[in-house]
This record gives C-alpha cells, structure tokens and sequence, in this order.
C-alpha cells in the first residue's frame, strides 16, 4: 500500500500545478484520491498505449499490483470510527443493452466495492445523469450535488465510473468560537479581505523551513488518525508572490521531509490564527488530464479499452470533479466526487465521419469553381444530413447515385460550448407518407413530421418552417426559404439546422487588434481588423505544399478550428486555388492529425476578425456531382417515402453564418429540400501565423473527426 500511497501523492503533486497553471489566482480545492480512484477503475479496463500513458500520468509505473492496493486502501479507509466519518464508495453506471466483459465487472467489483447498476443512457440519457447525481449526493451528505452537468451523458454513453468520498472529523484541539474575529486576509501586498479568523495557542506539531522560508503546521483530528496540513510561505517584499515560489519548488520528498512528525517540533506552543472558511470547486478534468499526457483515452480512434469490453470503439469523453471544504472552529467537513464517462464510437460512426468529409471536399471543390474569387462558408454536415433523410427513401438508380455523391451524435452539450443538430420534415397534409418511412426518420434522425397545408397555404407554410430554422440557430439563418420555394405542388420539406458557438481555449485579447492590410491578390489590398497572441497552438509546416497549418481550440477541445494557410506567391498564381485542387481527404486528415504537429512552439498568430452570411442554391451543384435523377419527376424513384409516384427533389436550400471574433466563434447553418409531387410538367521556439491573405477553414469536432463547417476567407466585402 506503501507504493500506492506515494503515486498518489505524486499525481497529488503533478495535479495540483496543473490545475494552478490553469488558475494561478484562484482558490483550489480537490481530492487526488478520488480522481484517481475513479481513474483507475478506466486504467483497470486499458490496454496499449492507452494504459501506458495512463499509468505513467497517474505514477503507477512503479506501483505492482495496482489494483489490489487499491482494494486494501479502500477497507482501510472504510474502516468504522466512532470518532469521525470518513467512507469512500465507488460505482458503475452501463447502458443496460451494452455488453461487458464478465472479468472487468467481477474485478471491479472485487477490487473497487464497484458494482455495477444498469441505465438507459440511449433511451433515457438525462434521466440516467439525475439517478447518479442522486447517488453522489447521497454517498457525500448532501455536498455535492449536479455533479455530472446536462449533456456530459448522452445517447453515445455506456458506462459513468463514478467515485465518492466524504469526511466530516473534529480538531483534537477544538479551537474557541468566542475567540474567532474578523480579521485583514491578504490576498497580495495590494490588496486585503475580511475574513473570521480563527485563534488558539496550544502545542502543535510545527516545522520552520529556514531554506524555503517556510512554517509548517499539523492540525490533528480526534484520534490522530488524520491531520490538516498548511504550508505557509513567509510574505515578500520584493511584490513576488511566495505561495506560487513554493508551488514550483515543492516536491514530494520535500514534502514527506517537512511533515514528518520526527522532524517537527511537538513541545512549543503555538500561537495559531486559521480562517474559517468554505470552498466548492468544480473541474472538468479532460482537458488537463491531456495536458499532462494521459491523451489517447480521450481520443475515440486511439483508446484501447478492450480490458472493458470485446467491442472496441470506448473512450474517455469527459471527467467531471467536484470538491467542497468546510473549516470552523469544530473542525472539518469536507467531500468530493469524480466521474469518468466513458462514450463510444463506432466503426460505422467513423465510416460515416470520413464519407462526409470526402464529400465535404467534394463540394468545396464544387462550390469554389461556381465562386473563385469570392468568400464561402457552409456546413457539409447539414447539408448531407438533409439528403440523408432523402436517401432514406429513395430506391433504385436515384439510391445508388446518392450513395456515390454522399460517399456513404453531434448533440452533447457542454457547459463550454454550445452544438446542436436538428432535423424536421414537414409534409403535406393530404400526402399519405409510408409508416415505416416516418418512424426511421424519427428514430435515426430525430425528426418529426409536421403535417402543414402546402395546398391551401404556401407561403404560411414557408414561414412557419423559416420560423423554426431562426429558433434552432438563435435567429442567425433568416429566411432560409425565399417566397415562391414552396407551392402549391411541394408535398415534403426535409430540414436540417446546425448550430455552434464556442470561446477559444486562448481568448484573443480586445487590445491586441488592430486595423491591419489584408492582401487579397499580389495587387489589391483591404483593411481588416485583425486580431493577435502568442502562444502554444498545434502547428504544422508542410513545405512540398509551401502551406502552414494551426488549430485554434475551443475550450474543452472537443472541437478546433483548423486553418489552411497557403504561402504568398510571386508569379502572380493564386496559392488557395492551387492548394484547393491539390487538396484531398488523406492529406487533410493527415496535414491536422494531432500527433503530427508541433504543441511545444509558441506562435504568433495573426487572424482576421470576419463575418460571413452565404446563401447557398444546391440544385444545379448536385446534379454536376452526379446526384441527377432524383430531380427529374419521370425517373425519381422515392417509393420509400410513399406509394404516391412522381416525388421529386425541386430545390435544395443552404444558408450558412459564421462570426470569428476575439472570444471565440458563432456558426449556424440549415439546408432544406422541397420535394414535389407530378401535376404538371520543423520545430523553432517561435513561428508566425499571419493570415493577411486568403485562406480555408474548417471547424472539427474532434471526438467523431467530422467537419461540421467548412469556408474560405479572401477578405471583407
């Protein structure tokens, strides 16, 4: 247990200057073992790389038999005092139709207490998040409470490993509340706060670290089985801040050094003055975790969590913590929860992701010879998932031609950013629709028919479907279809709406931009806004293509802006469109593969702030892609949607937005299809980024590797 003891401590140690880089002013509070309790319960089921990095990051390496200490730190910890509470519980969540191996469950069980309870997170995804976040709150007397936020649990989940400890204890020496008064705390040499400040004078365990100018402090509980320990750090002169001096400096032999009861005085009263005081913190781990290299379990196509079940396809989608502390005069109570949430990915899920980025290429491409000289921006992912529902009811030739241009779970909220898909058919209230047509199109699509009189009333059917694109993409796509789309001869409308805003992982900061040129050929130039910062981006030269690459995160990183940078020319060629022509699918995924580029090199970057509105008339586009007989009403075969013959695609409508500015990015998107029936006829320590001419763009959600927005930037209007 020894062994298991100092890895914690070690993870203990590397967590907490991960979390304080990420907030160097703030105050901290969370349980090392609880995260690593439930981290370990992921690692059990690792395998590869996967659980090499895991292990690595968690201080494992040299831990033999990790999972059986675990067990014995468990009971001991488990173990009943009438003195104070203290329990730590484990528990698994998996989705009631999935299958696990039978050895994971038993050792989980076995060696965690963890049994498993079945839930419906694909039918039932909220309210399986709700009975764990009960579960939580019971296990820690009420302190932690929403643990698992909306949308970390999706229909995409199939196991929340979820870890629970409480501990409520009384000082050995009580500290007198008639004592306690409001004091100056300061928070820096500028600045003071009241706070209740504790005060007694009794013999404590006290260490001076002279080389560190340092005090030391043990606050027993009753029984001494456990004690508070503060570290102190002497204030500065010089305006340097000494508490983030000892977080640098401090290590784990430091620490077991000056904490070690042998070392510490016992026989010299101590005057002590302790704030009373109460802290709740919530993390989202994912982000740090991959920071200090514990990557692949996060990513769907590299997690090797095969030790859970024989299926593959598992990662690591989220990690949730909460931590709450509260110290008075009595003592301490103090809680925390972690949860791992593992989702899945299939195959066919990645065979779906790279179809519609071939045939995202396919129409940039088809796009860009219609508009070269201009701005462009769509969402290939709208306008597939709106043909999508088309081909789910087209047979025969108009079947296999769909399939060949379409090149045959989006919705997880987070409290980073915002991503929903929507889709809706609206259908013509006298037009008989085949049953089975309508509930595939609501169980794989999520989309209901609306029944709407497009007979006795066109244009108010027209805007009753604009109204509900505005809702889906908070009022940015207005007046998706124009008077005169829809008529008296429409009998479906098949829509879909995508919408994302989300802040950069590095906010660019509102004083850093400035008005700057933008080249928009070797002749013309016009001013942009353009704004800047210096930092780590993932960056990748591509010299053979005199190309630069960057990916700008949005927080969370679970989805990235990546940018296409051609280098100028001097023989008066135009760089994107030769980079366009050159570019394909295997150069793209790997141009922007994540372990390919640079993360360790700050980079300047320079980008436009910019805003785009294109509408998009997709019927002729599709056709030359080879979509054609679905438009023609003597050989559309749509029989799949209904036995009335002569359906037919009469337009297919796209209009995208997107808005890039200093704090992150808004895009929305929707595509609608009026079906009508027949009645009538290498590494440096910098490089500069500096996107002054044209380039392409793409939003990705990293998880299923799907570009949901694609563009291209050749200046402001």
């Amino acid at each position: 247990m020894e062994d298991l003891s100092r890895a914690n401590s070690l993870f203990a140690l590397d967590l907490y200057r991960a979390l304080s880089a990420k907030n160097a002013e703030g105050n901290m509070f969370f349980s090392p073992l609880s995260i690593s309790a439930a981290l370990s319960m992921v690692y059990l089921g690792a395998r590869g790389d996967t659980a090499t990095e895991m292990a690595k990051v968690l201080s494992f390496s040299s831990v033999s038999d990790v999972h059986s200490q675990f067990e014995s730190l468990t009971s001991a910890i488990n173990s009943p005092s009438a003195s104070y509470i203290l329990r730590l519980a484990n528990r698994l969540y998996g989705e009631k139709t999935y299958s696990f191996l039978p050895e994971y469950l038993d050792s989980t069980l076995k060696l965690y207490h963890a049994d498993l309870q079945a839930v419906d997170f694909i039918g039932a995804s909220e309210e399986s998040r709700q009975l764990i976040n009960l579960w939580v709150e019971e296990q820690t007397e009420n302190k932690i409470k929403d643990l698992i936020k909306p949308g970390m649990v999706t229909g995409m989940t199939r196991l929340a490993l979820v870890n629970a400890i409480y501990f409520k204890g009384d000082w050995l020496q009580k500290f007198n509340a008639q004592d306690t008064k409001e004091m100056p705390f300061k928070i820096n040499q500028n600045e003071h706060r009241p706070v209740q400040m504790m005060y007694q004078k009794k013999k404590f365990p006290f260490n001076y670290v002279y080389d560190h100018r340092l005090q030391v402090l043990e606050l027993p509980y009753v029984k001494e089985e456990l004690s508070m320990l503060i570290l102190l750090p002497e204030e500065r002169q010089d305006g340097s801040d000494p508490l983030l001096k000892l977080e640098s400096e401090l290590t784990l032999d430091k620490l077991h050094e000056w904490t070690n009861r042998n070392n510490m005085d016992i026989h010299t009263e101590i005057i002590v003055h302790l704030p009373k005081f109460k802290l709740e913190v919530e993390s989202s781990l994912a982000e740090i975790l991959m920071g200090m290299g514990m990557t692949s379990v996060f990513q769907g196509p590299k997690a090797d969590l095969t030790g859970m079940s024989s299926q593959g396809g598992l990662f690591l989608s989220a990690v949730a913590h909460k931590a709450f502390v509260d110290v008075n005069e009595e003592g301490t109570e103090a809680a925390a929860a972690t949860a791992g949430i593992i989702a899945f990915l299939s195959s066919v899920m990645e065979d779906l992701s790279r179809a519609n980025s071939l045939f995202a290429l396919d129409l940039y491409r088809a796009l860009s010879a219609r508009n070269a000289e201009g701005n462009m921006f769509f969402s290939p992912l709208s306008i597939s998932a709106a043909l999508s529902m088309v081909y789910l009811g087209a047979r025969g030739e108009t079947s296999e031609e769909m399939a060949k241009t379409l090149t045959s779970t989006i919705n997880s909220p987070s409290a980073s950013y915002s991503l929903k898909l929507a889709n809706r058919l609206y259908g013509e209230e006298t037009c008989n629709f085949l049953p089975e047509y309508l509930d595939s199109t609501l169980k794989l699509y999520h989309a209901e028919l609306q029944a709407l009189n497009f007979i006795g009333a066109s244009d108010k059917s027209r805007q009753l479907i604009n109204k509900w694109v505005e809702e889906q993409t908070e009022n940015k796509i207005k007046d998706l279809l124009k008077p005169g789309t829809v008529t008296q001869m429409t009998r479906l409308v098949l829509v879909n709406a995508i919408y994302f805003k989300g802040n950069w992982m590095h906010i660019f900061k509102a004083r850093e931009t400035k008005e700057m040129p933008f080249k928009i050929n070797q002749n013309e130039s016009r001013p942009v806004q353009m704004m800047y910062q210096s930092k780590k981006f993932p960056f990748r030269g591509i010299p053979e293509y005199e190309l630069q690459v960057l990916e700008l995160p949005y927080k969370q990183e679970e989805l990235s802006m990546l940018i296409l940078l051609p280098n100028e020319t001097q023989d008066g060629s135009d760089p994107l469109l030769k980079l366009e022509s050159e570019l394909t699918l295997d150069k793209l995924l790997d141009w922007t593969e994540r372990d390919k580029m640079a993360t360790s090199m700050t980079i300047r970057v320079h980008l436009p702030k910019f805003k785009l509105e294109v509408d998009s008339s997709l019927s002729e586009i599709l056709q030359e892609m080879g979509m054609s007989s679905v438009f023609q009403e003597t050989k559309a075969d749509l029989t799949g949607m209904s036995t009335q013959a002569g359906l037919s695609i009469s337009a297919v409508i796209h209009k995208a937005f997107v808005e890039v500015n200093e704090e992150g990015t808004e895009a929305a998107a929707a595509t609608a299809i009026c079906l009508l029936g027949r009645a009538r006829a290498r590494e440096r320590e910098f490089q500069s980024f500096k996107a002054d001419h044209p380039f392409m763009f793409f939003i990705r959600h990293n998880p299923t590797n799907s570009i949901l927005f694609a563009g291209r930037f050749r200046g402001p209007s």
